[in-house]
């Protein structure tokens, strides 16, 4: 990675402090420019279009990078917790009963 930015490894470090916060990083910003936000008029529509959006993202360019992340995720409990941590909340319901108002978590 450090090879491709043009930069040394040091450098890397600097900003993060171990390789499974740069991973979490950059997962970040690869999940800011997928688009899943749809308004086809109905909800059957928008649902289709989210999971098409999701099934290119697990089979498109990123997507074996993607599924390794979530095998990773098995066995890294930072990895496992980072998108409740980093990732911006969607306002997707997750269950447990918890709910959301207005969009955000309560």
């Amino acid at each position: 990675m450090a090879a491709r930015a043009g930069v040394s490894t040091a450098t890397l470090y600097r900003r993060w402090s171990s390789k499974d916060d740069l991973v979490i990083a950059a997962a970040a910003d690869y999940h800011e420019t997928l688009d899943t936000q749809s308004d086809s008029g109905s909800l059957e529509g928008d649902l289709r279009a989210v999971l098409r959006a999701k099934a290119a993202t697990l089979t498109g360019e990123g997507g074996r990078l993607m599924q390794a992340l979530i095998g990773e995720a098995t066995q890294n409990t930072a990895l496992a917790e980072a998108p409740h941590r980093r990732l911006p909340h969607t306002g997707a319901p997750t269950g447990g009963g918890g709910g959301t108002a207005g969009g955000r978590p309560r």
